[in-house]
């Protein structure tokens, strides 16, 4: 499970005037809990949070321009005012008053100015407002593309040692390395933080020591700065940290421990990514009692474990155990739970319909189509599907059968019962195996590919052909004719195509009430005997 990335970037833009990082830390436009594709390795296994941004990383992220994480006076100025906000202390030389201004000059976009004045206070300004005037100096040349003098202006607030902006300016470096890549100064500047032993700070740099030891394999090391920044309660990184560190655990199977994080994560701060975590958690929880309850064979539990199971893995990206579980549910060796877990495998299938394919024994087949009428599987004479009246045996053949629209529940008394047996249609096997396997959408897209195809090759000569007045007329027609052969063709080119063939062929022979194939061995491929 990946991890997520503190930070914005820094930026020319100053916070509000609190000594915490600044807002807009924990991003989750660009991450969030990794969905069913991707899951866990293993039936059991946990399924993966959210894919982020390019590492992998939610959190607090350097983007190009980002924020600057210092505090100031709350009106978007570079640099950071004052404690006491009124120039108090500048010792006569104007340090405060110059780096106000220097603030409303880089807020207006003249930062090549605002950096000049900042240099002034910290070359020979007053030594209480060097550490400050060294932030805003950084801030102003790391917008101006000057890194290199940004790190070293950094540095410079740093070393004065000041308990506000010293921290303030290791936060703002340690953004600026993460932003370029530089993990060495990364790590360097979020130890400086932690240093200072700043409250507001210490969060983020807990959560920044964390991903970067999670990044080089130092996992017991991440988890443990992961749990502070958790444990700080702090709005911005205890989500995130909670997120990466309940994402480590699920994938080392320790689920349990997993959901425990998550849950006091989300005691501490909503954080949508961590929330859809909550809830594949979950998830992986109720596989497993289903993987249990699926074991126990149980006739009036494991049917239905066993679709849960199935129909469950998918959703973590496990398509092949899903198959796996069907497979081994549907050769049970209780023929009672084979035949009900076969009954819920083909839930929402279409019942059969035996008035339809009976018609082909007396010859109904023919007889209708030629007259108009439905047959088996024919139109009516405008085109729609008439539907055929149901027998009172098929009725009571449904009774005791699961719903296959899953629009019930299965009746207590018939719990653990086999289907009632039906007709099978030449597609049902085809329809049950793209169920188990997961290729549902593929088989639709090649059946209704087919119909497109087969559509456009009869439509054109049909169209075209001759208003004569008689069906006959328009059949006779060469390029229909033509064009008929080559649709009759074409489900050829499936992995279907031969048993929809062999379908007609067996229909045909039974209304005509042959005992042997009317048709070529190869058929339609070739016309004549």
């Amino acid at each position: 499970m990946a991890a997520t990335s503190p930070g914005e970037a820094p930026s020319g833009t100053a916070t509000g005037g609190d000594g915490a990082p600044p807002e807009g830390g924990a991003e989750s436009a660009e991450g969030g809990a990794e969905s069913a594709e991707g899951g866990a390795e293993s039936a059991e296994g946990g399924a993966e949070s959210a894919e982020g941004d390019g590492d992998g990383q939610h959190g607090p992220e350097p983007a190009e321009g980002g924020a600057e994480p210092v505090v100031g006076d709350g009106d978007g100025a570079h640099g950071a005012e004052p404690a006491d906000g009124d120039g108090a202390g500048d010792h006569g030389d104007g340090a405060a008053e110059r780096c106000s201004r220097a603030r409303r000059l880089a807020q207006e976009g003249d930062l090549e100015a605002a950096a000049a004045i900042f240099e002034e206070v910290v070359r020979g300004g007053a030594e209480a407002f060097r550490a400050e005037a060294a932030l805003g100096l950084a801030v102003a040349l790391q917008d101006l593309g000057d890194h290199e003098g940004a790190r070293e202006a950094d540095r410079a607030a740093m070393a004065t040692g000041h308990p506000e902006y010293g921290p303030r300016a290791a936060y703002h470096l340690a953004l600026l390395c993460r932003w370029e890549g530089d993990d060495a100064g990364e790590q360097a500047a979020w130890a400086a933080v932690l240093d200072a032993e700043h409250s507001g700070y210490a969060p983020a740099a807990h959560y920044g020591l964390g991903r970067l030891a999670d990044a080089d394999g130092r996992s017991e090391e991440a988890s443990e700065h992961w749990r502070a920044a958790l444990d700080s309660g702090d709005p911005l990184f205890a989500g995130a940290a909670a997120h990466d560190l309940a994402g480590r655990l699920l994938d080392a199977g320790e689920a349990d421990d997993a959901l425990a994080v998550a849950e006091a994560g989300l005691a501490a701060v909503e954080f949508p990514p961590l929330r859809l975590l909550l809830g594949i958690l979950r998830l992986e929880q109720a596989l497993r009692a289903f993987t249990q309850a699926a074991e126990s064979g149980d006739p009036e539990v494991t049917p239905l474990a066993v679709e849960l199971l199935a129909r469950g893995l998918p959703l973590r990206g496990d398509d092949e155990a899903a198959a796996e579980t069907w497979g081994i549910g549907l050769t049970h060796p209780d023929p009672v739970i084979a035949a009900d877990i076969r009954a819920r495998l083909r839930r929402g299938f279409p019942a059969a319909d035996p008035a339809a394919d009976e018609a082909t024994e007396d010859g109904g087949f023919l007889e209708r189509r030629d007259a108009g009428g439905r047959g088996a599987g024919g139109l009516g004479a405008e085109g729609h599907h008439a539907p055929e009246p149901r027998d009172a045996e098929w009725a009571d053949a449904q009774q005791g059968q699961w719903p296959r629209d899953g629009s019930g529940d299965r009746p207590d008394d018939a719990v653990g019962e086999p289907a009632a047996p039906e007709v099978e249609r030449w597609w049902e096997p085809y329809l049950e195996s793209a169920v188990r396997g997961g290729s549902l959408p593929m088989l639709a897209g090649e059946a209704f590919g087919a119909l497109d195809r087969m559509y456009a090759l009869l439509a054109v000569p049909y169209a075209q052909a001759p208003a004569t007045g008689s069906r006959r007329g328009r059949a006779d027609d060469p390029a229909l004719r033509g064009a008929t052969g080559e649709a009759l063709r074409l489900p050829s080119e499936y992995v279907w195509g031969d048993d929809l063939h062999a379908s007609f062929r067996e229909r045909l022979r039974r209304a005509l009430a042959s005992d042997t194939d009317v048709l070529p061995p190869d058929w339609p491929h070739t016309t004549t005997r």
